[in-house]
């Protein structure tokens, strides 16, 4: 901060005008009493008086009205306390304040017109929907990171069931590479539902292998088809993390 703007921001400035705070006028050609006072502050500190109330703005056409409502209650205290109000300043202070809460008026009938935003949980499947056997599709993708190669795909036949908002996977998933059956192992998984989508751990185990990881998972509105991705721990080859992409389908 330059001397110049200390030394204009450090007075304390004598005139006169409307107290803010009070709505009382006031005129002076001796510094005013202590709360009384303002000074020109808009390069010296964070808050103004008028800074105060500025927040109101962010309520779009309902924060202007109350501003120029309570401007229009400060006027009116200003004049009225005056020995002789003048009546055609009154009369105008009263449509002023009548327009600003018509504003406000008009701004909480706007905001009640509004559309309401749709949340993930409004796409609610019923949970039955859920139930049944599907059929498992997929594939391995590469994944840069961990330098993981895709390399198997997947077949299988999972149960699913949904209690509680709550999503279950249980079955047999075979394993395969170049044509070449690896192995079979058993596939079980649980996770939360919310809406349409599904968040789970899961475990892979046969006799060679005990895998886990996590997979998120997609369904469609009718309930019969969905996509997930899975990512997973490697346990032979190449990489430490892996990840995958299933189709499930209902049979």
């Amino acid at each position: 901060m330059t001397a110049a703007v200390r030394r204009f921001c450090s007075k304390t400035w004598r005139g006169s005008g409307i107290d803010l705070l009070s709505g009382r006028g006031f005129e002076s050609s001796e510094p005013l009493p202590a709360g009384e006072n303002f000074q020109i502050t808009s390069k010296c500190q964070k808050k103004t008086l008028v800074g105060k109330y500025i927040d109101a703005l962010k309520y779009g056409l309902i924060g202007l009205g109350f501003l120029l409502a309570l401007f229009s209650f400060w006027l009116l205290l200003s004049e009225q306390r005056k020995d002789r109000p003048r009546r055609e300043i009154l009369t105008a202070i009263y449509v002023f304040m009548a327009f600003s809460c018509v504003l406000m008026g008009f701004g909480l009938f706007s905001e009640s017109k509004q559309p309401q935003s749709k949340s993930a949980d409004l796409r609610v499947i019923p949970e039955a929907a859920f139930d049944g056997k599907w059929k498992l599709t997929g594939e391995d993708l590469d994944f840069a990171p961990t330098n993981f190669k895709s390399r198997n795909t997947y077949i299988g036949v999972l149960d699913l069931s949904a209690v509680n908002k709550n999503l279950g996977l249980s079955g047999k998933v075979e394993t395969w590479r170049t044509q070449q059956l690896k192995g079979v192992g058993d596939f079980t998984a649980s996770g939360p539902i919310s809406g349409d989508q599904a968040a789970v751990f899961y475990d892979y185990v046969n006799e060679r292998v005990a895998g886990f990881g996590t997979a998120f998972i997609q369904f469609d509105f009718a309930g019969q088809e969905a996509d997930g991705y899975l990512i997973f721990r490697v346990t032979t080859g190449d990489g430490t993390i892996g990840q995958a992409h299933i189709h499930l389908h209902r049979e």
